[in-house]
């Protein structure tokens, strides 16, 4: 690979990348860390992204900094976004080839890393005390939406304990980012939220000539030690004034460090977590029987051996296909789903089995299934996740065994449903990866609550081969 690619790989499966060649101007840094960016950036909905801060820290004719600077994101974390504003996606950090010495660490510490250290609550609660917390605590205007620096004031948002820490929307004379008066009482105070911060932080002393550059939305950063004026040039690139249904869309991403699971495309269009489709009663797909399709599908003896349920929801395929006789596995991320899956399965007599699994990574399941159904979530995963889907399916689906798979179509008559599918897409999907046979495609309906008579979709018969 070349140099920026393998950089990009780095900063990809890092968070973050050293580049610790010797450059002699900031131009050229920042014209690499550019380059970095723009190949771990890729294509975007979101669109391109431009530089939205350029910085020399502290500044040349200043004093120098204080000795500890707070873990933070530069710009802001969206909470509750309301109007238009910039928000960072990467930092660049360059220490000018000519300075004479340099004592500050910088550090680095990984959201999921750092978070999962403890339990928290479901996203929608999470989301819940972030938006009250910043009502009463958050350094805003509340006509301007909620924006929040500080990674130990999100935490103390999330915990939901009474707050402690000090805040400029009850002291107008306070200054964000100082919180904490040293590095050992920010320790202390993430410390007594149950998180151990030295187990997971990356300390890093960049050299005179050096380039950091890493994911603001993956990554909290701060510093110990002091810095000269004139030290440090800093540049953010980030998205000039993102609507706030896109600095939403970037907010399930933090908040997904709370769970250690990604938000798929879906819930970050939806801005929700799938539970929390399940809690105001029945989503629009979930129609309280079996589609049709998959009762046509087990009436003609499709279902055998082990079945699993990708995406089961509240079980009604996975409970039908049990009262078979055949043992069926339901999964799903959306527990109070699973929750309405097994009362339903005690209620009705019926030996079925459902656990939380995340449908990119059924490899973790460590089973193998003769038949696996899913019952309409291809067409919820976006181009990307569809390669990473298909692969976890073979994952689990036993040599000899079928995949059934039930999806919006994009071919009427009547409405399409929500991210409707070609069949070629649908093809494709599965004939780009190695151990699959599509043995028929074939136009089918699924029902819904917001169609009774159904909407087109396609029924995929594939092979593990």
């Amino acid at each position: 690979m070349s140099g920026v690619e393998d950089d990009r790989a780095t900063l990809s499966s890092s968070g973050f990348v050293r580049i610790d060649k010797r450059l002699l101007t900031a131009a050229e840094a920042f014209a690499l860390a550019s380059s970095v960016i723009e190949a771990d950036y890729g294509e975007n909905s979101l669109g391109p992204l431009s530089i939205i801060g350029d910085f020399v820290l502290p500044p040349v004719d200043g004093p120098e900094t204080r000795d500890f600077q707070t873990l933070h994101f530069d710009f802001g974390l969206p909470i509750d976004p309301k109007l238009d504003q910039d928000v960072a996606r990467y930092t660049a950090l360059y220490i000018p080839a000519g300075t004479p010495e340099v004592s500050a660490i910088t550090r680095l510490v990984p959201l999921g890393a750092l978070l999962q250290q403890r339990t928290w609550p479901t996203r929608f609660d999470l989301l819940e005390r972030l938006v009250a917390y910043g009502r009463t605590h958050g350094a805003w205007d509340d006509t301007q939406g909620y924006v929040e620096g500080s990674l130990a004031r999100i935490v103390e948002a999330a915990a939901g304990t009474p707050p402690d820490l000090p805040s400029v929307k009850l002291d107008h004379d306070f200054l964000c980012g100082m919180e904490f008066d040293s590095h050992r009482s920010e320790l202390a105070f993430f410390a007594g939220h149950g998180l151990r911060v030295e187990d997971v932080a990356i300390d890093l002393a960049l050299r005179p000539g050096e380039l950091l550059v890493f994911d603001n939305f993956a990554l909290a950063h701060g510093r110990r030690g002091t810095r000269a004026p004139g030290e440090l040039c800093q540049r953010v690139f980030g998205h000039s004034g993102l609507a706030p249904a896109a600095q939403r869309e970037l907010r399930s991403r933090v908040l997904s460090a709370f769970s250690g699971r990604q938000p798929t495309s879906h819930e970050r269009r939806a801005d929700q977590p799938w539970d929390a489709s399940y809690v105001d009663g029945p989503p629009p797909w979930d129609i309280g029987r079996p589609q049709p399709a998959i009762l046509s599908l087990a009436g003609e003896g499709a279902f055998t051996g082990a079945v699993l349920d990708a995406g089961c929801g509240t079980g009604e395929h996975a409970l039908h296909v049990a009262s078979l006789g055949l043992h069926v596995l339901g999964v799903d991320v959306a527990e109070t789903a699973l929750s309405i899956a097994r009362e339903k399965a005690a209620v009705r007599g019926i030996d079925a089995d459902f656990a939380v699994a995340d449908a990119l990574h059924l490899n973790r399941l460590g089973r193998a299934f003769e038949t696996v159904l899913d019952c309409g979530l291809f067409h919820t995963f976006d181009s990307d996740e569809r390669r990473d889907y298909v692969a976890s399916l073979a994952s689990v689906t036993s040599r000899g065994g079928y995949l059934y798979v039930l999806c919006f179509s994009d071919v009427g008559p009547g409405i399409c449903g929500p991210h409707p599918v070609s069949q070629e897409k649908l093809r494709a999907a599965f004939e780009r990866c190695d151990g699959w046979s599509v043995a028929r495609v074939s136009p089918d309906r699924i029902e819904t609550r917001f169609a009774a008579q159904g909407v087109p979709a396609w029924l995929a018969k594939i092979e593990r081969v």
